[in-house]
Protein backbone atom coordinates (compact mmCIF):
# COMPACT_ATOMS: atom_id res chain seq x y z
CA UNK A 1 0.00 0.00 0.00
CA UNK A 2 1.36 3.30 -0.85
CA UNK A 3 -0.44 5.95 1.73
CA UNK A 4 -0.10 9.16 0.45
CA UNK A 5 0.05 12.79 1.79
CA UNK A 6 -3.14 14.02 3.60
CA UNK A 7 -4.64 10.47 3.99
CA UNK A 8 -7.17 9.26 7.02
CA UNK A 9 -7.73 5.68 7.48
CA UNK A 10 -10.00 5.32 10.55
CA UNK A 11 -10.08 2.87 13.10
CA UNK A 12 -11.00 -0.63 11.68
CA UNK A 13 -10.94 0.09 8.23
CA UNK A 14 -8.81 -2.12 5.90
CA UNK A 15 -7.04 -1.32 2.44
CA UNK A 16 -5.67 -3.69 0.07
CA UNK A 17 -1.38 -3.65 0.11
CA UNK A 18 -0.80 -3.44 -3.77
CA UNK A 19 -2.92 -0.56 -3.41
CA UNK A 20 -2.20 3.45 -3.93
CA UNK A 21 -4.50 5.90 -1.96
CA UNK A 22 -4.64 9.11 -3.59
CA UNK A 23 -4.10 12.39 -1.56
CA UNK A 24 -6.58 13.65 0.77
CA UNK A 25 -8.80 10.53 0.89
CA UNK A 26 -10.74 9.94 3.75
CA UNK A 27 -11.31 6.07 5.05
CA UNK A 28 -13.91 5.74 7.04
CA UNK A 29 -16.78 4.01 8.48
CA UNK A 30 -17.78 0.35 9.22
CA UNK A 31 -17.91 -0.31 5.34
CA UNK A 32 -14.89 1.75 4.46
CA UNK A 33 -16.11 4.37 2.54
CA UNK A 34 -13.97 6.63 0.94
CA UNK A 35 -14.12 10.47 -0.06
CA UNK A 36 -11.46 13.04 -0.83
CA UNK A 37 -11.29 15.96 1.10
CA UNK A 38 -11.66 19.66 -0.42
CA UNK A 39 -8.72 20.27 1.83
CA UNK A 40 -5.65 19.29 3.17
CA UNK A 41 -5.95 18.19 6.91
CA UNK A 42 -4.66 20.68 9.82
CA UNK A 43 -0.93 19.20 10.79
CA UNK A 44 -0.96 17.61 14.18
CA UNK A 45 0.61 19.76 16.18
CA UNK A 46 -0.97 19.48 19.27
CA UNK A 47 -0.46 15.67 19.54
CA UNK A 48 3.09 16.06 17.81
CA UNK A 49 4.08 18.70 20.92
CA UNK A 50 2.46 15.85 23.31
CA UNK A 51 4.29 12.89 21.99
CA UNK A 52 7.72 15.09 21.60
CA UNK A 53 6.89 15.62 25.38
CA UNK A 54 5.96 12.21 26.71
CA UNK A 55 7.69 9.67 24.93
CA UNK A 56 10.94 9.98 26.12
CA UNK A 57 9.97 8.93 29.59
CA UNK A 58 9.10 5.98 28.34
CA UNK A 59 11.97 5.39 26.31
CA UNK A 60 14.67 3.35 28.41
CA UNK A 61 17.95 2.09 27.45
CA UNK A 62 18.82 -0.89 28.73
CA UNK A 63 22.95 -1.05 29.63
CA UNK A 64 24.63 -3.67 28.13
CA UNK A 65 26.63 -6.13 30.47
CA UNK A 66 30.31 -6.36 29.37
CA UNK A 67 31.42 -9.60 29.00
CA UNK A 68 35.62 -10.25 29.44
CA UNK A 69 36.52 -13.27 27.28
CA UNK A 70 40.05 -14.56 28.88
CA UNK A 71 42.80 -14.29 25.71
CA UNK A 72 45.60 -16.25 26.27
CA UNK A 73 48.68 -15.67 23.96
CA UNK A 74 49.27 -18.37 21.52
CA UNK A 75 52.57 -20.41 22.72
CA UNK A 76 55.47 -21.09 20.18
Amino acid sequence: MILTSGCIIGACCQVNTCEVIPENTVIFGSGCQRRVQTERPQPQTLQLDFLMKILPNYHHMKKTVKTTSAVTPAKN
